[in-house]
């Protein structure tokens, strides 16, 4: 991970000693799409009796699409070379999807992250205008705390006492190894982009996780992403010559 980043600031200064123009500015994001799936029809966690169960025959574990179950924000710095273009987007990263399961009793977890994410990319432009369409490819870099919980819900009160009894807490970090784990990791990235006229930068991007299975994670997972991004610095602003003429 040291070394990539090394690599890339090397590249990125590199590109601004060579004369080629330096952008810095901001970006957010979240997911349009988030897929989760655990094949698995039955699934005992290692640290609880409860017994998860597939609620119909084929649909495994769990089977669920969220969509805008994230946020991100960070920094954006770019550097272009004729259509080409590096990109580092160092960001803060959150996350909170709820999974419902009915069998064998209805209950649902609470899943969430707070990451620090480091998308390293590159992009390609089709045409030579500045606000072309561009294509992205690249690597994100994930170091992240997972939190995972039976969701509370919220308690019935008739007559100042409660309605019925609360359900038993199973326990936490039920999906620890099988949806996440306390391991860095990366992902892989592609996408499509395009650039406004005023300047604002929208693309989609695909994220697949890398190594998974080396990792231990059973889940499969992938999202696409949302972000937009806006630079308002360049390094063309500290080199531009200036002349006072006098009549």
């Amino acid at each position: 991970m040291k070394r990539l980043i090394s690599i890339s600031t090397i590249f990125l200064f590199s590109a601004s000693a060579a004369g080629q123009e330096l952008k810095f500015g901001f970006n957010v994001g979240t997911h349009l799409v988030y897929r989760t799936k655990f094949d698995q029809p039955i699934f005992i966690p290692e640290n609880s009796y409860y017994i998860y169960q597939e609620k119909s025959a084929g649909a495994g574990v769990i089977n669920k699409t969220s969509v805008f179950n994230s946020l991100s924000v960070g920094g954006l710095v770019t550097a272009s070379y004729k259509r080409f273009t590096l990109n580092i987007e160092p960001q803060y990263f959150f996350q909170r999807t709820i999974y419902k399961f009915k069998e064998p009793t209805e209950t649902e977890r609470v899943i969430g992250k707070k990451a620090l994410r480091i998308p390293i990319y590159g992009t390609y432009k089709f045409w030579k205008k500045e606000n072309s369409t561009y294509l992205i490819a690249g690597l994100i870099f994930h170091s992240e705390a997972n939190y995972d919980l039976q969701n509370p819900g919220g308690e019935v009160y008739f007559v100042g006492k409660p309605y019925a009894q609360s359900t038993i807490n199973f326990g936490d970090n039920h999906f620890y190894n099988v949806l996440y784990d306390d391991k860095p990791y990366w992902s892989s990235m592609l996408g499509i982009g395009k650039v406004t006229r005023r300047g604002l930068n929208y693309s989609l991007r695909f994220h697949r996780r890398l190594n998974t299975e080396k990792r231990g994670i059973e889940g499969r997972i992938w999202n696409l992403e949302l972000n937009i991004g806006y630079l308002f610095l360049s390094t063309r602003d500290f080199t531009k010559k200036h002349y006072l003429y006098f009549d």
